[in-house]
Formats: C-alpha cells, structure tokens, sequence
C-alpha cells in the first residue's frame, strides 16, 4: 500500500524531481542521526568520523544516491508494478553477474 501511495504523491504534487528527493531523504536523516551518535559517539567527539573512509566508500556513497534518484524517476515517470518487476529484475542480474564475475556460488540462500 506504501507504494501505490508513494506513487500518487509523486504524481499528483507538483513539485521537480529533485525537491521530492529531498522530501523523501528528510524521513532517512533523523534514523541516521541516531544511528550516529548510538555507534560513532567517540568518533564525533575526537573529529575523526570519516577516517578511513576510502574511494570505495564515497563509490558507494555515490552509487545509492544514483539508486535513490532512478527509484524517484521510476516513481515520477512510470508506476509501481513497472518499479517492482525492474527491482525483481536487477536482483536476477545482480546475482547472475556476481556468480560470473565474482565466483559467488548460487545458492538457495542467494537464489
């Protein structure tokens, strides 16, 4: 039901596609914030919070917000099933690429 109403707000408020992103990433950054001080108090007290925090990191970091910004459009742009039949279909292909590339085995519990 979430979706379906996600969709009709993404398609009936007249707002740019980036200004719902926003909207949207303002309900994540309260759990964030929490989640930060319950696990990285000694972090942010001594300044070192993205120590050690690499390429590969700001690449993942990168890569969601993109992910973030195609769920919006596929939202804004097409409708839920369309969305959920694409989420199915990446997780096929995310598997199949990691067993090919990576060696990862298929198993029931991947599968």
């Amino acid at each position: 039901y979430s979706g379906v109403y996600l969709e009709k707000l993404f398609k009936t408020v007249k707002l740019t596609l980036w200004l719902q992103s926003i909207q949207l990433s303002i309900f994540a950054l309260p759990v964030a914030a929490i989640c930060v001080c319950v696990y990285d108090t000694a972090e942010m007290r001594e300044g070192s919070l993205l120590v050690g925090f690499g390429p590969v990191a700001w690449l993942a970091v990168v890569l969601n917000a993109v992910g973030g910004i195609a769920v919006s459009m596929a939202l804004k742009y097409a409708d839920n099933i369309q969305k959920t039949f694409a989420v199915g279909i990446s997780i096929v292909l995310n598997c199949s690429v990691s067993a090919a590339c990576f060696g990862v085995p298929i198993t029931p519990r991947v599968a």
